[in-house]
């Protein structure tokens, strides 16, 4: 474990012992007594994995958990959550700290962080916070901000679209002049373009639905091939009907044989009438050579009228 400070209150913590290990519930007692013994208890701790702590004993009010999966960008309005708890921790006591840490201690860290850095006026951009967070966890971990580099940082900048796309929206978010609202939408085609030549699934999800138990679309034969290796469908092009509405986070996954193979995230909020992804804007696809670089799923979309029960939330406010 290496703790790394972006800031004299904000640190950065890869995760305690890795999965195969049995003593998590251990290693979180003794992380948050040696930050209580150091801070006075001046501390909190969150928790952006999807490893839940025991929070019944005495450090039940210093840990929050904001979690969500791993090489994702977390739901928009669980971000600003999470950056406005820390900014009302640390604006209540000049002594306070924050720490913040997931599995591994790479992209969710520096997603959330680099959101924190950005809203607390920190920086003018949210390019220029994930820039100084990758400088600060290439210092020397467990030493304050300054400390000489290293030669091979444990953690890494974020590296996923979603994530950069979702920081782009949290930066709109607070630069517009008028914040974003909710936005309904109805989805219509789902277009698939130069896909490879195996038995792939693709499935749509309201990002609301955290388990993905609901997909507003789940097709299985769109890709298929027969044993022999003849393409079912001929075609260069497969258009598949959604005709469902939905508002918010919306997830795009590419699976086969139950295992996903990519992902991609956007927010209702800042689309148009349609949204075109290429291979490269897909999470953890860009290593598949299966997909050539012309692969792409257009989603057609219309915006519906204003739901006043929706638009009187602005994003990134609360309700």
């Amino acid at each position: 474990m290496e703790i790394h400070y972006i800031t004299h209150n904000v640190v950065a913590m890869t995760s305690p012992p890795d999965e195969h290990e049995i003593n998590w519930a251990e290693c979180i007692v003794a992380v948050a007594t040696a930050f209580e013994d150091m801070l006075h208890k001046k501390f909190r701790l969150y928790n952006l994995s999807e490893r839940q702590y025991n929070r019944s004993g005495r450090f039940k009010e210093n840990i929050l958990g904001f979690s969500f999966p791993d090489h994702h960008a977390p739901p928009l309005p669980l971000l600003f959550d999470c950056v406005h708890s820390m900014l009302e921790w640390l604006e209540s006591d000049t002594a306070n700290v924050v720490v913040v840490h997931c599995m591994g201690g790479r992209s969710r860290l520096a997603t959330v962080i680099s959101a924190y850095l950005f809203e607390a006026g920190l920086f003018a951009t949210t390019s220029k916070a994930l820039s100084h967070f990758l400088i600060s966890t290439q210092s020397n971990p467990n030493s304050p901000p300054g400390s000489p580099s290293t030669s091979s940082p444990v953690l890494r900048s974020v590296n996923q679209p979603s994530q950069l796309r979702y920081l782009d929206y949290f930066s709109k978010s607070l630069t517009s002049s008028t914040p974003p609202m909710n936005v309904k939408v109805k989805l219509g085609d789902a277009i698939v373009s130069f896909a490879p030549h195996a038995k792939l699934q693709l499935e749509i999800y309201s990002y609301k639905d955290s388990n993905h138990k609901s997909p507003l679309l789940n097709r299985s034969d769109i890709f298929s091939s027969d044993e022999a290796g003849q393409i079912i469908n001929p075609s260069d092009q497969v258009i598949l009907h959604i005709d469902r509405e939905m508002s918010g986070d919306l997830l795009l996954r590419i699976v086969e044989k139950k295992k996903p193979l990519g992902h991609a995230l956007i927010h209702t909020s800042f689309v148009g009438n349609d949204i075109t992804f290429q291979k490269s804007d897909f999470d953890m696809l860009s290593r598949d050579r299966r997909f050539s670089d012309k692969f792409s799923i257009r989603l057609t979309l219309v915006h519906l009228k204003d739901d006043p029960a929706m638009s009187s939330h602005p994003i990134g406010l609360p309700s």
